[in-house]
């Protein structure tokens, strides 16, 4: 896939009204590469692109879907979206050294 100007990919993961609803606007202002997955019962494959951004519906997706998501693809930032509250959750995933309780305590001072 090739991404034009260096722009991070965004994937729209899932079925819904809201996610069709985002995926048009973006389309519309043009700026980003844009992936539509609309089956999430099989695992994407996203081993050779550059990290991106995820768009999910929190109310379609399963949060152990989310997590094997963060789990798998370390860098991407997933954006969790919803229709029955007004409100967005964003994750980011960053692997780092835990093998010490030190190593630990500086991730969550960050």
């Amino acid at each position: 896939m090739n991404y034009e100007g260096g722009r991070p990919l965004i994937v729209m993961y899932g079925r819904s009204l809201l996610l069709d609803s985002v995926e048009l606007t973006l389309r519309q202002n043009g700026r980003h590469p844009l992936l539509r997955l609309s089956d999430t019962s099989a695992p994407p494959q996203l081993d050779n692109i550059p990290p991106g951004l995820i768009i999910y519906d929190s109310d379609q997706v399963d949060g152990t879907a989310v997590y094997q998501l963060l789990t798998d693809y370390p860098g991407w930032q997933l954006v969790g979206l919803t229709a029955s509250e007004e409100e967005l959750l964003i994750i980011s995933s960053e692997k780092g050294d835990g093998r010490s309780l030190a190593d630990v305590m500086e991730i969550i001072q960050r």
